[in-house]
C-alpha cells in the first residue's frame, strides 16, 4: 500500500472539482435542449390565454418564422386554450410582412437580428402578439422572449413592445415576466 501526502490529496481534490465544475457548466449550457416542445407550447398557450385582442377575436392564427428549436408541438397540433382556437403554420421569412394582417401571434425562432428588428418596427401598433425564442435579453423586439435560467424555462417581457401593441396582456403575466427579468 502506498501513502498519499496531504499535498497530493489537495491536488487530486482540486483536479476533481475542476472536472465537476466543467461538467456542470456544460450541462447548464445544454439546458435549453432539455425542454420539450410541448413544455414550450404550454408556456406560450398560457401567455395567449391571458391576452386580449381589441376585437375580442377567439380564432387565432399563430405564424412561426425562422429556424425554431421548440415549435414542433405548435405546428403539429390544432391548439385550444380557454375560448381560443389556434391554427398554426410555418411561414417563409419573405412572407412575414405580407402576413401581418392574418397573423395574430408571431413566434420567431433563430432569425437575423437586423431583419427581425425591422419586422418588429412594422408590427408596432398592430394587434399582434410577438414571442421570440432566441432573444434572451428581450430589450428590443418581441413582447415576450423565452428565457432559460439554471434549468428553468420561463419568459421575459418587453414592456415597451407590449405598450405599443393593441394586444392587452393581464397585469399578472407582465409582473411575472418582469420578476424573471430581474433574477
Amino acid at each position: 500500500m502506498f501513502k498519499i501526502k496531504a499535498a497530493g490529496v489537495r491536488f487530486i481534490a482540486s483536479a476533481l472539482m475542476t472536472v465537476l465544475l466543467s461538467i456542470s457548466s456544460v450541462l447548464a449550457e445544454d439546458s435549453v435542449d432539455d425542454f420539450t416542445s410541448d413544455e414550450v407550447a404550454e408556456l406560450i398557450l398560457g401567455i395567449i390565454h391571458f391576452s386580449r385582442w381589441p376585437d375580442n377575436q377567439k380564432d387565432l392564427q399563430l405564424c412561426i418564422v425562422g429556424h425554431t428549436v421548440h415549435a414542433e408541438f405548435l405546428l403539429d397540433t390544432q391548439l385550444k386554450v380557454g375560448d381560443f382556437v389556434i391554427d398554426s403554420q410555418w411561414i417563409a421569412d419573405s412572407d412575414v410582412l405580407l402576413r401581418v394582417d392574418s397573423c395574430q401571434v408571431l413566434y420567431f425562432g433563430d432569425y437575423d437580428r437586423g431583419h427581425i428588428n425591422d419586422f418588429y418596427a412594422k408590427f408596432y401598433g398592430n394587434p399582434v402578439l410577438t414571442i421570440d425564442e432566441s432573444n434572451e435579453a428581450c430589450r428590443v423586439g418581441g413582447m415576450f422572449c423565452l428565457h432559460y435560467n439554471e434549468g428553468k424555462l420561463g419568459f421575459k417581457v418587453n414592456l415597451d413592445a407590449v405598450g405599443r401593441s393593441q394586444v392587452r396582456i393581464h397585469p399578472g403575466v407582465l409582473r411575472l415576466g418582469q420578476r424573471r427579468l430581474s433574477e
